[in-house]
């Protein structure tokens, strides 16, 4: 089975703790019964109907399953499958919450950084064929100062 985990040399399967509780219920069943039943403590019994252990042995699952007369898929918890999908959102999650918002948070003030260091250079030209507005950037090599048109875009006649 999939659920199966090999636990020391002992196999052992994931239980839904409430539903062996409402099992157990249902069919007037006490916990020190179980208990003797399995050959476990009262204790272990608590233990696996409020999930502090959610993993038991397979040889103590099925006659557990055999005392509430029900089959063993009805008290073992869901596949790995749901485990899966349930990671996935939760990554999915996480990205979302955390890591998208982060990264697009240094990459703003990466930019907001590169434009104080950079500083560009804007000219304003109003000459007989329209305003021209001129976008440079200032690049200093060593002693000499180099301009570097980027844009240069014409608004209009004026």
């Amino acid at each position: 089975m999939s659920r199966h985990q090999t636990s020391s040399s002992q196999s052992t399967i994931a239980i839904n703790g409430p539903k062996i509780k409402e099992l157990r219920n249902a069919n007037s069943l006490t916990q020190l019964y179980i208990s003797e039943s399995l050959g476990v403590a009262v204790d272990t019994i608590s233990r696996w109907e409020n999930n502090r252990s959610p993993n038991i042995m397979v040889e103590n699952a099925q006659k557990l399953a055999a005392l509430l007369e029900v089959p063993i898929e009805e008290i073992s918890c869901p596949g790995p499958e749901i485990s899966k999908q349930k990671g996935e959102a939760e990554a999915k999650s996480i990205w979302t919450t955390w890591l998208l918002p982060t990264f697009l948070l240094l990459i703003f003030l990466t930019i907001v950084l590169y434009l104080i260091i950079n500083p560009p250079r804007i000219i304003i030209e109003l000459k007989d064929e329209g305003l021209i507005i001129k976008i440079s950037s200032v690049t200093e090599k060593r002693d000499k100062v180099e301009r570097n048109p980027l844009r240069t875009t014409e608004i209009g006649t004026v």
